[in-house]
């Protein structure tokens, strides 16, 4: 399996400079994709790719219809493979423009991964449970999650605060930061890390700063979860059943102001911080409750097209 990705930090997990809690299974091989301001070369890098597959059984494209450059207009039609669209929501605005609507037709399956999406009324479309990257059995227990994120045996009564820094380079940076002050004004009561993939900010993040992935497996240890409003964070906290505080970055397409729900939202991160100091000034004793369960979409989705390569 071939995954050609996007993702600023796709470089750092397939070179294995993150600490990994889960290794990418043999057989799967993780691509990092140009920028895509430069569409002739996310056009070449498809193309290598495409040609190294020779002719694969199932092509999966996540989130844009026409590729990322729209590389994908010149290429879908020809290519001999079930052709699967993840369905995520984007701005009504891209949707109209780039007439996706009649564009996805080209798609024999759109999968719709757990929340509404323009498209998805449409009669090719499924919808799944939220995809996650591990499943529940895959999680660590609550006190090995937390040495996971480096949490000493002496500081196990201590509740655990966890700041995100996924977004963009400068998100990243301000995240870093942020946990600095939120460290300062929790002090001696709760305990900060900030979990990044980014080198520059985890340098900034110093003591505070760690490099689980994927974050999932550890959220169980921990007691509140600070970053953006990116889908992986949101569901991966509604999963678990962890506090969740983020901030709705702007984005050209994902909207993650319609993602988050009023109790989670901070507009800000002095807000944040200071939901944060409320959360745990205000925190009920620890209860004996059992941890969250949940149903992993992804496994869904895998499913419908076993079924649909089947006929």
């Amino acid at each position: 399996m071939r995954i050609i990705s996007n993702s600023r930090f796709a470089a750092t997990i397939a070179a294995r400079q993150c600490r990994q809690l889960i290794a990418l299974e043999a057989g799967i091989e993780l691509l990092p994709l140009p920028t895509a301001d430069d569409k002739a070369a996310v056009a070449s890098a498809v193309d290598a790719a495409l040609r190294a597959a020779g002719t694969p059984d199932v092509f999966v494209v996540d989130t844009f219809p026409r590729g990322l450059a729209g590389e994908l207009a010149e290429r879908l039609p020809s290519l001999r493979a079930l052709k699967v669209l993840v369905h995520r929501d984007l701005n009504p605005d891209y949707v109209r423009w780039a007439e996706l609507a009649s564009f996805v037709a080209r798609y024999d399956l759109l999968l719709v991964p757990g929340e509404d999406a323009p498209l998805a009324h449409l009669p090719h479309a499924r919808r799944t449970p939220p995809w996650l990257v591990c499943d529940e059995a895959e999680l660590l227990r609550r006190d090995d999650a937390r040495t996971a994120l480096g949490v000493s045996a002496e500081q196990n009564t201590l509740p655990l605060c966890v700041v995100v820094g996924s977004g963009t380079p400068e998100e990243s940076l301000v995240a870093a930061h942020a946990a600095h002050l939120l460290a300062q004004q929790l002090a001696r009561q709760t305990i900060v890390r900030f979990v990044s993939c980014d080198a520059a900010a985890l340098a900034v993040a110093g003591e505070f700063g760690c490099s689980p992935w994927p974050l999932l497996v550890a959220l169980r240890g921990v007691d509140l979860l600070i970053g953006g409003g990116g889908y992986n964070t949101v569901y991966e906290a509604r999963a678990t059943a962890t506090p969740l505080i983020a901030l709705a970055h702007p984005r050209l397409y994902d909207r993650q102001s319609h993602r988050l729900r009023p109790d989670e939202l901070a507009s800000d991160w002095p807000h944040a911080i200071e939901l944060a100091a409320d959360h745990f000034n205000n925190r009920a004793p620890p209860s004996n409750q059992p941890a969250a369960t949940f149903v992993n979409g992804a496994d869904a989705a895998y499913r419908i097209i076993a079924e649909t390569l089947r006929g």
